[in-house]
């Protein structure tokens, strides 16, 4: 269970930093536009762009790295299920409410 408890940290802390720092340089150009900065432009942005950074970099870039993940017991789904929950948990912390979501 450990082992795929690391195997998807691995998995997902490639995503973590350079979504966040997209969604920021999103958020501050949305300053433009709006009448400051806002939290929920921060959480939104990294939440589509941890999926789209882990889209590229493994369905576009490295797509034979699933198999080290499969080896592991991870299959693409379950990887894929998880990061979705993950950066959604994490765009809410960042937001600091769930009042976006609906």
């Amino acid at each position: 269970m450990w082992r795929r408890v690391k195997g998807f940290l691995l998995f997902y802390r490639s995503a973590v930093m350079p979504s966040f720092l997209i969604a920021v340089a999103v958020a501050l150009l949305g300053m433009k536009f709006t009448d400051g900065f806002e939290p929920s432009l921060v959480g939104k942005a990294y939440f589509f762009m941890s999926l789209l950074w882990l889209f590229l970099r493994f369905q576009v870039r490295c797509p034979g790295e699933y198999y080290f993940y499969y080896n592991l017991g991870l299959g693409k789904l379950v990887l894929w299920i998880f990061s979705s929950l993950i950066s959604l948990l994490l765009a809410c912390a960042i937001t600091g409410s769930l009042s976006w979501l609906w």
